[in-house]
């Protein structure tokens, strides 16, 4: 009976249901191609197959009876079984790695169960007051260590779910809530399972399935390393852990078992000297599953005891010496099998695979252990053309479970030979990390998620915005990231997570934003950002100015019902705090910001509007800095106007988009992080040494920059005089750009803003250039929501020389954006005073996009723009009159 399930009650009730039947099962994984699954179950001529609802047709073929899991439940359990099982009968079909591609039907009887199973329970004191997990998956044969001593013990099974076995972090709390007492992982995850998490309630932890590497184990637990074939039930051997051992030796034969390490010609070696492991006992399979060739290879009879117990003897392959205690040390594999995450692996298998896939000629695999201890496959292969490696791991997919996917590929020209034409695979290359550039950590929190991304690599061969995957992360090390990254941060961190941030500084950026960082009080005052700061300063010295006014005028319906939308607008003023804030000046002359909570005011006017009065300079001291104003006349409008130092572009989409939600009746997201906590953060970080070290930043972009970047009127004279406007329009292959971006992982602003220094600094004749750039200072996800202001304006300086790859200088370029954006704490007033720099040349990257995105969703009569430069709006004009608009722009002489 083929049993196809996912981890759950099943694997436990499923299986005791078809032994107790005195069928024999064979767990299927459901993460196996449907090729071999399908292979597995007709080779085993199963007539029963059980599974989940969602794995019900994962076999189309199958022709036997088909029942879902979840229908055992109803199955009547009064009908007396006429032939009990006897000890010579099938159990378990369990499928390995094959040589020749097809995987071998391993047959493990019910004495082989039963024999393991006592002396588990006897020497791991298993009884009714242990809980254990079921960690291993359902078609490993560790399945059945997990289950058996448990359920004839009397004692507790807790069954793992897929998604948390990964999760080492959550899996470290489950077992201290449900006390477990005894666990097995496979090596490697339970290597750093026990090195980090370390339950208080494990008594025992076992792993097994791969080397070992040196370890110092935990206090309190048995920590025991065990080894044994899938042929010889789970487990022959066993060594504690007991200190830190330059080498883990596998241990000694347990007591149902007797081990031997012979030579080519099967006589017996001495101690210290390698050879072939053969054991024999009652575990000892039946064999293979129809492969009377490989039978005769690998199960014997036992020609150096006459014991009946010990009649099968089996040849692991495996190459061992024994130690002066009798101990057995492992060595490794003599043949191309190797041990991934458990899971035994013929080399040649994998091989045959990839070579099956269009283009190889020729391939070769070779495995290798990374600094961790982890061991991995590089396949090697030739072709007359270049290999795509993505789709060749999609190929093995599709036939092969996951863990015979390569970690590494690598194309050469041809495989080296040795004197007898076969392949030299010590002269093969070592795999290497080969990444383009590597920008080191840019700050403290960069720097701390690197080194531990250097720990786990075991090399710092990386840069803060290489994909760490490519570095050489792989799922199982990845496990263990988590767990640092948990710890030192003390925030939950998942593979998923990862993968979705796969770089430093994605990651970093990640982190410090998952969670909320500092809780800030209600206070009675607070300060103003630098930002803000210099904005006072303008309307201080230009007090009859609305240069820093931004008005939105909107035509409203006839029959709107006016009061609704003065209610509406109220509820948006109550979410957003910081848009009723007024600024007052203290004792010592400091400009603050008090909190008007209570003060949300629409004023609803009974007239004609007259568009020419309606934009008014703002008194900046002790007053409001909004108005909102609703006229009702012979035609209704809406005008919505800010100043600019607590409000900004997104702001006022935000505004807008809140408003649009009363009307759909959709639920406010309430603003968390208010423009009154902004403050006090940058308050907060410029007290810290994080000032110290944005300057330190921008020192080493704006050291060697030195000269006149402004443009001149004559091109071809190169006369002086300065160039006030050039105006050209160009015809853009949108696809073929966003195509090139994407496939070098590129930024749209990175891309524009390197074409426009190019492009820019052939109009100064040099091959460098400085400007100054805007974005909307919202790095962190808690400011996504935030109504106040925000923009930051950053200089931007970029040399190159005409032989640089322009690839590399795009890359540059967004490495150079990202490291401004994250140190913009040192802001551009003081950039500007400490290195003599003026805004006098300005780029803008959708500059106007939340115009755009607003465009259609209102009715607009007039729009009335502010921007930081008239330079972000250029062109925009050409895009309204495309959508049907008349569009007209005046431009005051001081903005």
């Amino acid at each position: 009976v083929s049993i196809l399930i996912h981890k759950s009650e099943f694997i436990a009730l499923a299986s005791l249901g078809v032994i107790k039947s005195n069928a024999a099962y064979q767990p299927l994984d459901p993460t196996y191609p449907v090729e071999r699954l399908s292979f597995m179950v007709e080779d085993a001529s199963s007539i029963i197959l059980i599974a989940d609802d969602d794995l019900y047709d994962l076999i189309p073929d199958f022709k036997g009876i088909k029942i879902k899991s979840n229908a055992l439940l109803s199955f009547a359990d009064d009908t007396p079984i006429k032939n009990k099982p006897k000890p010579e009968d099938l159990f378990i079909m369990l499928y390995t790695s094959g040589s020749t591609g097809k995987p071998k039907g391993v047959m493990l009887e019910h004495k082989n169960i039963h024999t393991f199973t006592q002396f588990y329970k006897k020497t791991y004191h298993i009884d009714d007051k242990s809980h254990i997990s079921a960690y291993a998956s359902y078609g490993f044969d560790a399945d059945m260590m997990d289950l058996y001593p448990t359920l004839t013990s009397g004692a507790t099974l807790f069954v793992i779910p897929d998604e948390m076995r990964l999760n080492l972090v959550e899996l470290g709390n489950y077992f201290e809530e449900n006390k477990i007492t005894h666990s097995f992982i496979t090596t490697q995850v339970g290597r750093q399972f026990i090195s980090e998490i370390q339950p208080k309630s494990l008594k025992y932890f076992l792993v097994g399935g791969e080397k070992l590497v040196p370890i110092q184990p935990p206090e309190g637990i048995e920590f025991i390393n065990l080894y044994g074939p899938t042929e010889g039930t789970v487990a022959c051997t066993g060594f504690k852990v007991d200190k830190e051992y330059y080498r883990i030796p596998i241990g000694k034969g347990y007591e149902t078992y007797k081990c031997y390490v012979l030579d080519k010609n099967k006589k017996r070696l001495p101690t210290l000297c390698n050879g072939e492991l053969y054991i024999a006992g009652s575990q000892v399979a039946r064999g293979y599953l129809n492969r009377e060739k490989e039978n005769a290879e690998a199960f014997l009879t036992n020609f150096l005891d006459d014991d009946k117990i010990y009649k099968r003897l089996y040849k692991t392959g495996d190459i061992v010496r024994f130690l002066e205690d009798g101990t057995i040390d492992f060595i490794g594999r003599k043949d191309g099998q190797v041990k991934i995450r458990g899971f035994r692996i013929e080399l040649s298998e994998v091989e045959k695979v990839i070579s099956e896939f269009p283009q190889v000629k020729q391939v070769t695999c070779k495995d290798f252990t990374d600094p961790s201890g982890v061991k991995f496959i590089c396949a090697y292969i030739v072709s007359d053309s270049k290999i795509d490696f993505e789709k060749v791991n999609q190929f093995i997919l599709e036939r092969k479970p996951p863990y015979m996917v390569p970690a590494y590929m690598m194309q050469i020209d041809a495989l080296p030979l040795n004197q007898n034409q076969k392949v030299n695979k010590r002269a093969l290359p070592i795999p290497e990390l080969k990444l383009e550039e590597m920008i080191p950590p840019r700050n403290d929190d960069e720097k701390a998620v690197f080194e531990i991304a250097k720990t786990v690599l075991g090399h710092d061969q990386f840069g803060v915005t290489n994909n760490l995957f490519e570095a050489g992360l792989t799922s199982v090390s990845s496990i263990r990231f988590t767990i640092l990254l948990s710890k030192k941060f003390n925030k939950n961190v998942e593979n998923q997570d990862l993968k979705e941030h796969p770089s430093i500084a994605a990651l970093t950026s990640f982190l410090f934003q998952k969670e909320a960082e500092k809780e800030y009080e209600l206070l009675s005052a607070y300060p103003i950002t630098k930002t803000q700061e210099g904005i006072f300063v303008e309307c201080i010295s230009k007090p009859n100015s609305t240069n820093y006014n931004i008005p939105y005028l909107f035509k409203l319906p006839q029959d709107m019902d006016l009061q609704e939308l003065n209610d509406a607008l109220i509820k948006v003023l109550d979410n957003h705090p910081y848009l009723k804030t007024r600024l007052f000046m203290n004792a010592d002359g400091e400009i603050l910001a008090r909190r008007e909570d209570e003060t949300s005011k629409v004023t609803i006017i009974e007239k004609d509007i007259d568009k020419k009065t309606l934009i008014r300079p703002f008194t900046i001291l002790d007053n409001p800095l909004y108005r909102i104003e609703i006229y009702h006349g012979k035609e209704n409008y809406l005008f919505l106007d800010f100043h600019h130092i607590i409000c900004d572009g997104t702001s006022e989409a935000i505004f807008l988009e809140d408003l649009n939600k009363i009307y759909c009746n959709q639920p406010l997201e309430k603003e968390e992080f208010t423009g009154f906590e902004v403050a006090l953060k940058e308050r907060d970080d410029r007290n810290s040494d994080k000032l110290d070290k944005a300057r330190e930043y921008y020192k080493k972009v704006l050291n060697n920059l030195d000269g006149d970047y402004l443009m001149k009127k004559d091109l071809k004279t190169k006369k002086e005089e300065k160039l006030r406007s050039l105006d050209f329009y160009l015809d853009i292959d949108n696809k073929a750009v966003q195509e090139f971006i994407d496939k070098n992982k590129l930024t749209n602003n990175a891309y524009f803003n390197f074409a426009f220094a190019f492009t820019f600094s052939k109009f100064i004749y040099r091959s460098d250039a400085y400007y100054t750039t805007i974005y909307n200072g919202r790095k962190s996800s808690r400011l996504a929501r935030t109504i106040s202001m925000l923009v930051k304006t950053l200089p931007v300086y970029i040399q190159y020389q005409e032989d640089d790859s322009v690839l590399n200088k795009l890359k540059e370029t967004q490495n150079l954006l990202e490291g401004l954006e994250e140190n913009d704490l040192y802001s551009f007033s003081e950039v500007s005073k400490d290195y003599d720099l003026a805004m006098d040349v300005m780029f803008c990257y959708q500059g106007s996009d939340f115009i755009f995105d607003h465009i259609g969703k209102h009715k607009v009569e007039s729009l009335i723009l502010e921007s930081d430069t008239p330079k972000s709006i250029f062109g925009l004009d050409v895009f309204l009159e495309k959508k049907g608009y008349r569009a007209h722009f005046e431009f005051d002489e001081s903005v």
